[in-house]
């Protein structure tokens, strides 16, 4: 079951090998020509090509592989098992923060949905959401609309966030 869970991240989140900025960052809007060329290749590469001024923008935060954030740096590689492996761990780490968080107990769906929000928008804004609070008074229709709230990152709609 929870590989089923992680291959649900993994097609949202998309693989890239490189570290790349944040999409929300300001180096990234800064840099809309890249776009495409952000974490297939090496960052150091892609910033050696901008005026100091853009390339000091920052970033944060640096992610790689499926989505991922803890410990990246702008130099980082990953190879799909590595990135594979790091999302299996992590997506322990966030389902078991979210079973914390839960006052209500969440079935296999909503436990599978609410970690991969957990994923994406940090524990600490999973335990601030609506999402959150709507499921602990039990009222699952609110929970499942409040799902929607969560679909941008600095203004703009995500299809990873869909």
């Amino acid at each position: 079951m929870i590989h089923q869970k992680i291959e649900h991240i993994k097609r949202y989140e998309g693989f890239r090998s490189y570290a790349y900025p944040d999409p929300a960052s300001q180096l990234a809007l800064a840099t809309p020509q890249f776009r495409h060329r952000w974490g297939r290749e090496p960052a150091s590469a892609l910033l050696a090509l901008l005026p100091e001024k853009i390339s000091n923008l920052s970033a944060a935060p640096w992610t790689c592989g499926y989505g991922e954030t803890k410990g990246v740096e702008p130099d980082a590689f990953w190879t799909e098992a590595e990135a594979s492996d790091r999302l299996a761990v992590r997506y322990k780490e966030f389902e078991d923060s979210v079973l914390r968080a839960c006052t209500a107990k969440p079935n296999a769906n909503q436990l599978a949905a609410m970690t991969s929000l957990a994923y994406n928008i940090g524990v600490s804004g999973f335990r601030r959401s609506t999402v959150l609070k709507a499921h602990n008074r039990g009222d699952h229709q609110a929970a499942a609309r409040a799902f929607g709230l969560w679909n941008k990152s600095g203004g703009k709609v995500y299809a990873g966030l869909t």
